[in-house]
């Protein structure tokens, strides 16, 4: 075996071939283009450079360093405390063992970081199929189909954007051991979580693009914008404590909880859940099976809900679209401008208030608590309070016993009201019919 020690140079030129070097603490190995070592170990303040050469299997001990710059190529090196600064150079197969691959201006392939060591993508560096196996990789550049497992972590960075991360799932049920973090100025595209104890943290100013989320696997944002995220299988959730995500599918068995924040175009499908307890949600659209719910403090604007799907508003909700088959119900809190089509149905629980409804022809608004200002073309049963209806051609008010009501009725529009119910006044236009059957009095105008 070759030794270079302390002070010392030793040249590989092209067409030369060095296999076993030793290089010691303040020794320095360079490898020209053309030229190949393989077999290397340094230690200490050791320096092995290539400068357009290849090593391979090279083994970088505490202290080390190997400089792999423009056109040089290192495969399968083992970093054991020392480091790789890639320079332009390409690193093939290297394992990080508490140790460090610098990616300046180069690029990785296939690298695998183990517990206590990191790789560090910058912005001119470009990381391929990195195994992130316990360490941390930062990105600052590119990083494609890195997986991540065994407690690892990607930090996607200013700058940086990664490709269809994968997110490994990981034994331990109470805290989450594998993570992609996506900071400031990062794009992470692509994500894949797969499981209990893997997670995408996105924080203020960070972004995710078309991220899936399976079974028991968790996407968190406490800023930043999630775009097109896919909620697939049991348990799989988004939560929102700030930020905003946008376009979220939300399938069977999988929830999204808005905290804080906003969301906007979420598509809740069969089995799905959308909760919001704080946030906003725009134009949330509903589908058969799906539900909404919307707490004390949340507000939901112009959401949709079709055939089958549920909307629960216990806090705010303006301009709700109710579609046949579909229920707005308003359990606490107000609903706003809800427009309930033919075959819809909105009920307003003890304690909630709806204002400014229009209930189309073939619609039905159940009203236990205080219904206001509603323009009447369906049926409206009344058992709470109703002021201010409007029944218009085709609608019929009921006051039902224990129910009371105010109202107009024009053309084509009948008011009853039933055994125990009360008519607080109103006025009957040219067309328009009253009928108190409580006290069998009838008015037709």
């Amino acid at each position: 075996m070759t030794t270079v020690s302390s002070g010392t140079e030793y040249d590989v030129f092209a067409g030369q071939t060095s296999n076993g070097i030793h290089v010691q603490t303040g020794g320095t190995l360079v490898a020209f283009s053309g030229g190949t070592i393989s077999n290397t170990i340094f230690d200490g303040a050791g320096d092995v450079e290539l400068s357009g050469g290849t090593a391979i299997g090279t083994v970088v001990q505490a202290g080390g360093l190997e400089g792999v710059f423009n056109g040089a190529t290192d495969r399968s090196a083992f970093v054991s405390g020392g480091t790789i600064d890639d320079i332009g150079g390409t690193v093939s197969g290297a394992f990080i063992v508490l140790g460090t691959n610098n990616i300046e201006a180069g690029t990785s392939i296939s690298t695998t970081i183990y517990s206590n060591s990191k790789e560090t993508v910058g912005y001119y560096g470009i990381a391929s199929g990195t195994r992130v196996n316990g360490g941390e990789e930062d990105v600052f550049g590119s990083a494609v189909d890195v997986v991540v497992s065994g407690t690892g972590v990607q930090i996607v960075g200013a700058g940086g954007i990664s490709f269809d991360t994968v997110i490994l799932p990981h034994n331990d049920t109470d805290f989450i051991d594998n993570r992609e973090f996506v900071s400031s100025g990062g794009v992470a595209s692509g994500t894949m979580v797969t499981g209990v104890g893997a997670a995408l943290s996105v924080y203020d100013g960070g972004t995710t693009v078309s991220a899936q989320v399976l079974s028991f696997g968790l996407t968190d944002l406490s800023g930043g914008t999630a775009i097109a995220t896919t909620l697939v299988g049991s348990e799989s959730y988004q939560q929102l404590y700030a930020g905003t995500a946008i376009g979220t599918i939300v399938s069977s068995g999988a929830a999204e909880n808005v905290f804080s924040g906003t969301t906007s175009n979420t598509i809740v499908l069969s089995g799905g859940l959308q909760e919001n307890d704080g946030g906003v949600t725009i134009n949330t659209k509903i589908s058969n099976g799906g539900t909404g719910t919307v707490t004390n403090f949340g507000l939901a604007s112009g959401t949709q809900i079709f055939s089958g799907g549920v909307l629960n508003v216990g806090g705010t909700a303006s301009g709700t679209i109710v579609f046949g088959g579909g229920l707005e119900s308003v359990t606490g809190g107000g609903a706003s401008g809800s427009i309930v089509t033919s075959g819809g149905t909105q009920t307003i629980s003890a304690g909630g208030m709806a204002y400014n409804a229009t209930i189309s022809n073939g619609a039905i608004q159940n009203d236990y608590g205080s219904a206001n200002i509603t323009t009447l073309n369906g049926i409206q049963f009344v058992f709470g309070t109703a002021n201010n209806t409007t029944v218009s051609s085709g609608g019929v008010e009921v006051i039902e016993s224990g129910g009371t009501g105010g109202f107009i009725v024009s053309a084509g529009g009948t008011f009853n009201v039933l055994a125990g119910g009360t008519a607080t006044g109103g006025g009957v236009l040219s067309g328009g019919f009253v009928q108190d059957l409580w006290h069998d009095k009838r008015r037709h105008c």
